[in-house]
C-alpha cells in the first residue's frame, strides 16, 4: 500500500473490511463497489472515496481513471482521507464499546 496511490475494492460483499480504514489512514483514496454492507459505512462518498454503483464495472474503471487523470482531484480525496479515518480511531470507538459492555 505504501507504493500506492489509490485503493480499489472490487469485493461483491464485504462486511466491515478493515482494509478500508488502512488504505484510508495511508491516505489512499477508495474507489469501491458500493456492496450490500460494508464500504458505505466507511467511505465518505466524493469525499474520500468514490462508491460506485453495485457490480457497474465500467463506472469501477472511470472513476480509477479519473484520478489517475486528476492529481488535484486526488491529493484533495487523500487529504480527506487522513482526516476522515480518525473517526475510526480507538478514542472514538473505545468509549462506545464500554457503553455497549456495560449495558
Amino acid at each position: 500500500m505504501l507504493q500506492s496511490s489509490i485503493y480499489v475494492m472490487s469485493s461483491i460483499t464485504e462486511c466491515f473490511p478493515m482494509v478500508l480504514l488502512e488504505a484510508l489512514s495511508l491516505g489512499l483514496p477508495v474507489v469501491s463497489f458500493d456492496c450490500p454492507n460494508g464500504p458505505r459505512h466507511i467511505i465518505k462518498d466524493n469525499n474520500d472515496g468514490v462508491l460506485v454503483s453495485y457490480l457497474n464495472i465500467e463506472k469501477l474503471a472511470n472513476n480509477i481513471i479519473d484520478f489517475i487523470q486528476n492529481k488535484n482531484k486526488l491529493d484533495q480525496f487523500s487529504n480527506q482521507a487522513k482526516i476522515n479515518v480518525s473517526r475510526f480511531s480507538e478514542s472514538q470507538i473505545m468509549p462506545l464499546w464500554l457503553n455497549i459492555l456495560e449495558k
